[in-house]
């Protein structure tokens, strides 16, 4: 015998249809928005990774004070590496930003082309699109670099600078006031006039098992041969090349609980909803479980309705995900780093998480919630009598208490089921509201620890100048640990007291300190940034009462490079 409930359904659902519309846009769109998020989110990620090998990046630069001879390459290739020529000049943009000119790139950090075409005369460049995005330059455009006009032909993603850092030790990058760009060989002649920054980047001939270990080695190598050594970073500590790798993907872990969150919200909804749709319908379902209709009929009957609506959601919210939610997610990505063009990837995990797990989760919480309610006899259900009374329940003694404070505390014993589901939704509500209005708060108390904890109003860092002899070591140094004494010591100037001298500022109040900039090891758990500053005794701007006579071993020195 057809159970004829199931004919009530489009009743139902017509009565009801604003309930359902509701559960089912905010289902939709939440599971649309975090699907979005995951697959833009996991392609970018694949496209990043995949860029090493695709174009070639380096796995280190290193910039002299002048250019690399042939025998001094071929001393340094000797050691299992390959080194590429990477000159650049750096000129303003229309007064208001520096651009960085590189020649066309073949062999090592390759270019993806993300708009038009790479320059081909002389009067041609083409830049990074994120730089031309926050300057609002476009292909075809002429700007003025330095006093040269030059046509922009394409837009482009220099693999080796996907965050725009000008120099490695800036805290955060400027892709406004900082952009790379690529000229051909006949435009970077044009400029005869201005500094060309003699930059070599290397590539391991074979795979290295350990980067620290090799990029040392090499170091060690690179100061016994070549002098005048300006700038060292080997790609593990390159931020143009890591930070975007490092900030992407830490989302996903908040993004995924707080759909969980939401489904979570919308399933109870929806079971307390039917459980109230079962409550008016008592008699009903009385008569029925009367007449032989089993639990497993009534509860698969209510259930339709909430599992319909749900496989629904999940099927347009994946659609939205892989659609309109992806652009916009991978929007945001484009909007923030030079990443180079990604291709959408099924993503089987985003898959499990934004659609089997809200849709299991909902079933079994529908499930749970009416599976109890229909627990009841047929003869209770017909009585209206639907409140499960435990068998030898206590009867707690209330004469002693006046007869309102009785009843409301009756009315609350009577009702606690539904005070704590209340408890419940009012508790997902605030961690909702947390989610929402914890972020402004957040960032400012973090750019008020930021300023709080500068030591002074304004900070610069000089590198050594072309002047100093670099290939003499300090024995002072001895009492440094060994595994730092290699990259160390080859960085420290014997000279630095007679430059200090010739280097001195009249600015009042100046004070010179030393700065290094150091990461735990790949082992540890959390990677970490350590700076090691060399103070000067008494220091007017860090106050330390008890300094150990070990950590003054790098005052009166200054270090070629800052990583």
């Amino acid at each position: 015998m057809k159970n004829p409930l199931f004919k009530r359904l489009p009743y139902i659902l017509k009565d009801e249809i604003a309930k359902y519309l509701i559960i089912f846009l905010f289902m939709a769109g939440s599971i649309g928005l975090i699907s979005g998020f995951l697959v833009a989110d996991g392609s970018m990620i694949k496209a990043y990774n995949d860029s090493f090998d695709k174009y070639n990046i380096e796995d280190g630069h290193f910039r002299l004070n002048d250019s690399l001879s042939k025998e001094n390459k071929k001393a340094l290739e000797k050691e299992g590496v390959t080194i590429y020529d990477l000159n650049y000049i750096e000129e303003e943009v229309e007064s208001t930003s520096t651009i960085r000119l590189f020649k066309p790139r073949n062999k090592v950090n390759q270019v993806c082309i993300m708009e038009g075409k790479l320059p081909q005369s002389k009067n041609e460049i083409a830049i990074d699109r994120m730089y031309a995005d926050n300057n609002h330059y476009q292909v075809g455009q002429t700007i003025k670099v330095g006093k040269k006009k030059l046509k922009i032909t394409g837009l482009v993603a220099l693999s080796d600078y996907s965050a725009l850092f000008s120099k490695n030790s800036d805290l955060m990058f400027d892709s406004v006031k900082f952009g790379v760009g690529i000229v051909s060989d006949e435009g970077f002649e044009r400029f005869k006039d201005a500094k060309i920054y003699y930059n070599y980047a290397w590539t391991y001939n074979e795979k290295v098992d350990n980067e620290v270990n090799a990029s040392n080695d090499f170091l060690n190598v690179l100061v016994k041969n070549v002098s005048g050594i300006d700038d060292y970073i080997p790609q593990y500590a390159n931020q143009a090349i890591h930070f975007t790798g490092d900030d992407m993907g830490g989302d996903e872990a908040m993004m995924t609980v707080l759909l969980y969150i939401i489904i979570g919200i919308l399933a109870f909804v929806f079971a307390i909803t039917t459980k109230n749709t079962i409550e008016s319908e008592a008699p009903m379902i009385g008569t029925l479980r009367a007449m032989g209709y089993t639990k497993k009929e009534m509860l698969i009957q209510y259930m339709t309705l909430p599992i319909l609506v749900s496989l629904v959601a999940c099927i347009v919210g994946n659609i939205l995900g892989y659609t309109y939610f992806k652009d916009v997610m991978a929007g945001m990505y484009y909007g923030s780093y030079s990443l180079p063009t990604y291709v959408t990837i099924w993503s089987g995990d985003a898959f499990i998480k934004t659609t089997i797990i809200p849709f299991i989760m909902m079933v079994l919480i529908n499930y749970g919630i009416l599976m109890k309610s229909l627990k009841l006899s047929p003869l209770k259900f017909m009585k209206r009598d639907i409140k499960k009374v435990k068998k030898n329940k206590k009867t707690l003694v209330l004469h002693r208490l006046g007869f309102f404070s009785q009843f409301r505390l009756s009315v609350i014993l009577n009702n606690l089921s539904g005070y704590i589901t209340l408890f419940v939704g009012v508790l997902f509500a605030i961690i909702l509201l947390m989610f929402g209005m914890d972020m402004h708060p957040v960032l400012d108390h973090y750019q008020d620890i930021v300023v709080n904890n500068m030591t002074a109003k304004y900070q610069y860092i000089l590198n050594t100048p072309e002047s100093v002899d670099t290939t003499a070591i300090e024995q002072v140094f001895q009492t440094i640990p060994q595994e730092f004494r290699d990259s160390f010591l080859s960085l420290i100037d014997d000279q630095y007291d007679e430059m200090y001298d010739n280097y001195k500022t009249k600015t009042k109040g100046a004070e010179a300190f030393s700065l290094y900039s150091l990461k735990t090891l790949p082992e540890s758990t959390i990677e970490e940034d350590i700076s090691l500053y060399g103070l000067q005794n008494n220091s007017q701007y860090i106050h330390i009462k008890s300094l150990p006579k070990k950590v003054f071993i790098f005052q009166k020195m200054l270090l070629i490079n800052i990583i």
